[in-house]
Parts: structure tokens; sequence; C-alpha cells
């Protein structure tokens, strides 16, 4: 994957080039540029996978550029840095869609592991057996050991499919009923008898089960962890947390 580094300061794109053996993760550093216009005309005329930028520049500000990205729709995928520990830019950057908002000076660890996700997302799409194999690995992951087999019923087999496969999206079961062709009754019932558990249960417990996994696996950040897996409110995600796990995420990662 192609990467585009931007910084006003020289010293930072350096040592951002050198922080890790790029090439052994997926990634070459294919550019950089000082400022908001500079990555512009670069997005422009080449192909980008992945930009790294900080969010206080001169002229146009990170999160101005982040925005002229969206609005262009250049297909890259972007990691905002930042010296500033500041939940309301964080907020900003998380609706505007990143993937993971570092705190200077970057931690090698958290860098990495923000990279493998990307690229682990990025394989998933391209590959055509990704969508299942993600599937059977979350169905193992939280305990529904043998649920395919002991699921007969083919329509209710295909929801829960697609409620392990994007979990991460917003969903609702009127919407999921509505894609699937059948009534919201329907759907509902399908899912108290094939997992035991109402839709709206079923897919609070694969999203906080995977929370879990990523507070005891990985650095993130707990607002950016609420987005990945399907909440768009960081508050709302710790309260649920608590309220099924017994204590707030800050304090699962401690003891995990």
């Amino acid at each position: 994957m192609r990467v585009l580094l931007i910084d006003d300061e020289p010293a930072i794109i350096r040592g951002l080039k050198d922080i890790i053996a790029w090439e052994q993760y997926g990634y070459t550093v294919v550019a950089s540029a000082l400022n908001g216009a500079g990555a512009l005309a670069i997005l422009e005329e080449r192909p980008i996978d992945l930009v790294i930028m900080d969010i206080r520049m001169p002229g146009m500000t990170g999160i101005e550029l982040l925005k002229v990205i969206r609005e262009r729709a250049y297909p890259v995928k972007v990691i905002i840095s930042s010296a500033y520990d500041e939940f309301e830019y964080a907020k900003k950057c998380l609706l505007l869609g990143i993937e993971n908002y570092l705190l200077k000076p970057i931690d090698q660890r958290e860098l990495v592991q923000t990279l493998q996700i990307i690229r682990d997302k990025a394989d998933l799409r391209k590959s055509p057996f990704g969508t299942m194999e993600e599937a059977q690995a979350l169905v193992k992951a939280i305990d529904i050991s043998g649920l395919e087999n002991q699921t007969s019923h083919p329509i209710a087999r295909k929801l829960i499919d697609h409620v392990n496969n994007h979990y991460h999206e917003e969903m609702s079961l009127k919407t999921l009923a509505h894609q699937f062709h059948i009534s919201p009754k329907y759907a509902g019932q399908l899912f108290h008898q094939n997992v035991g558990m109402s839709f709206s249960e079923y897919l609070c417990d694969i999203r906080i089960r995977r929370a879990k996994e990523l507070l005891t696996e990985t650095t993130l950040r707990s607002f950016v962890i609420a987005k990945q897996v399907g909440f768009s409110n960081a508050n709302y995600f710790s309260n649920v947390f608590k309220k099924q796990v017994g204590m707030y995420p800050s304090k699962y990662r401690e003891l995990g």
C-alpha cells in the first residue's frame, strides 16, 4: 500500500520514514508534503492508499484537508497524528472517517497495530473467501460453537452471517429484514428461534466481545474501538460496555 506523509516539520517526516520497516508490513512511503496544498497536488497526480498527517498545520489544517479529501472522494485511508490529546479534535476526525488518532511522539507499536488492521481489512475485501473466513473466526471468538450447524433455516443462516460480517456497520432489524425481503417481525422470530436472543442483543453481544478483544490485543484508543465495532458515540459505548461487562473499557484494559 502506498503511503503519503504530511507534516509541516521536515524532521517529523524523516522520523516517520524511519520509525518502522514499512515494506515489512506491506507499505511503501511514496511521497511526503509539508502542507495541505502540497498534499492535494500529490493526491491529484498519483495513486495513494494511506495518508498519515498532522492535525495542526499552517494554512490548511489537518481537519480542513481531511474534509477536502472526503469531498473529492479520494479512495484513501487516513491516520491523524497530533501533539494534542483533545477529544473534540478526535471527534471531528472520527466523523470524517479515520483509522486512528495517534498522539505524538507516535508509538511504534500502536502505529504497527493500526497498519496491520488496515492491511487485514484490505485483504479481506480482496479475497472472495474473506467475509466467510471473518465470520467463522468471529463466531469462534464469541463462543457460539456449532451455530451454523444448529441453524438449519436458510434465511436465519443468512441473517446471522450478515450480522457476523457487518456488525461494525449501522444496522437495525428493520433494515436487515428489508435487505432479505422479509418482515422485521419474522426476522426477529428467526433470531429468537436460532440463537436464543433478540437481534439487538445478538448484535450488541458481538460488538462488545469484539471490543474486548481490541482492548486487550491492541493499544487503540477507546473511542476508536467504539467506532470500529459499530458505536458512533464513545460515551454510549462505554455505558453499554459497563452494563455488559461490569466495568468500563479503561478498567477492563487495565485488568487485561
